[in-house]
């Protein structure tokens, strides 16, 4: 069996499943429910994936190593450590 050499940029794949999720949560606004907070809480969890985020690129560029998933055969190390390492 042949695997089909198709590569999706992560970033396509995480802009669509966000489109999937707010578009099923139009039709269904019966379930939704308000926390005091949710804007504060939304934000702060935005800023904690981003500074992981950039925490996971300074990794590979310390260890010297390609960043894109989309391309394995540019790595020249495998980085076995931690964001806080």
């Amino acid at each position: 069996m042949s695997v089909p050499n198709v590569r999706i940029p992560p970033v396509a794949i995480v802009l669509v499943a966000g489109a999937f999720m707010w578009l099923t949560s139009r039709p269904v606004p019966a379930l939704a429910f308000v926390i005091p907070v949710q804007n504060f809480i939304a934000i702060a969890l935005a800023l904690a994936g981003t500074v992981v985020a950039i925490l996971g690129v300074t990794s590979f560029v310390r260890a010297g190593t390609a960043v894109n998933p989309l391309s394995p055969d540019a790595a020249s190390s495998l980085v076995t450590s931690g964001v806080l390492d």
